[in-house]
């Protein structure tokens, strides 16, 4: 086709576009858009991807990984070993670096915090927390007031020092401050409590056989909201176990059948491991997960026998 100045005009390879029909431009448009947002989507689309693993200390496979720690100043890694009745200490480059076990007290190790230089370890069928010294000396007991009936489970600090221990006894979450003095208890009227992960504005309880598994309060311990469950209740989760958050506020939660799951700040479910097959060891039955300062998650695997170390990673 030619102008009125001889040149020549090449024709629209969408038909309507340029010859002025209004409801194939609209189309156009509205197809341009879409595949944007796809695009855009795809772009943003993330896959939690394993990228190590620990499965022994020295030489010494681990037996029954139960809990996983992670010191943030000091990189050090912190897993206690139900099978072996140890707590294993590993260098912020994955290096066995020391252990204590039987002699100093470990019989059946839950989980394990470390702050001020104070190892916090829960073990089953007490009524306290013990507590060591960094050389694995113990030096302390911690519970609750006499009246409040308590069994230690899951642990957690948050960046003030306060730690957050499961009851399962009463089926609540006893907060002591930094000074290790009793607070409050969170988490009144569960059906049951597993796990427990705060951020630095919230606290998540962990609730599997509630009508929702994730269950939200306020560092005051008011409640906020709930959200996701089990899929004997509707959900989509299998049995959720505890969670911790990340830098960016997302929640990393360990499902002992499902795997990860991330969730948001609002609740928004971001991914899952289930969903891929691009990791190169399957979890078999996660109970426990730690973050450290560059958002690496350490993964206490019961029936691996393995602690797997996993990242967030965009594609």
């Amino acid at each position: 086709m030619t102008n009125a100045e001889g040149m020549t005009k090449s024709k629209s390879v969408i038909p309507g576009v340029l010859t002025g029909n209004p409801v194939s431009f609209v189309f156009f448009i509205s197809l341009f858009l879409f595949a944007a947002y796809a695009s855009m989507s795809c772009a943003t689309d993330a896959v939690i991807i394993q990228k190590a693993s620990v499965d022994r200390f020295f030489r010494t496979p681990l037996s029954n990984p139960s809990g996983v720690f992670l010191d943030r100043q000091t990189g050090e890694l912190y897993i206690t070993d139900a099978g072996l009745r140890e707590v294993l200490i590993f260098d912020r480059h994955l290096t066995p670096a020391f252990s204590f076990g039987g002699k100093a007290g470990v019989l059946d190790p839950i989980d394990i915090v470390v702050k001020d230089n104070r190892i916090y370890l829960a073990q089953g069928a007490k009524d306290h927390i013990e507590v060591f010294s960094y050389k694995g000396e113990p030096i302390a007991r911690l519970k609750p007031p006499d009246g409040i009936a308590f069994e230690p489970g899951r642990l957690a600090i948050d960046a003030s020092g306060r730690l957050y221990a499961v009851n399962k006894r009463m089926r609540n979450c006893v907060v002591f401050d930094r000074e290790d003095k009793f607070l409050f208890t969170i988490g009144e009227d569960l059906k049951s409590i597993s796990g427990v992960a705060v951020s630095t504005d919230r606290v998540y309880i962990i609730a599997p056989f509630n009508e929702r598994s994730i269950m939200v309060y306020g560092l005051d311990g008011k409640f906020l909201y709930g959200f996701e469950a089990i899929r004997d209740y509707g959900g989509t989760l299998g049995l959720p176990s505890t969670a911790s958050v990340d830098g960016k506020g997302r929640l990393w939660l360990a499902d002992a059948i499902v795997g990860i799951v991330i969730f948001d700040k609002n609740g928004k479910e971001l991914t899952r491991t289930d969903r891929y097959d691009n990791i190169k060891i399957r979890l078999k039955f996660p109970v426990d997960i730690e973050l450290d300062s560059e958002d690496r998650a350490f993964v206490a695997d019961k029936a691996g026998k393995t602690v797997g170390v996993f990242v967030l990673e965009q594609q």
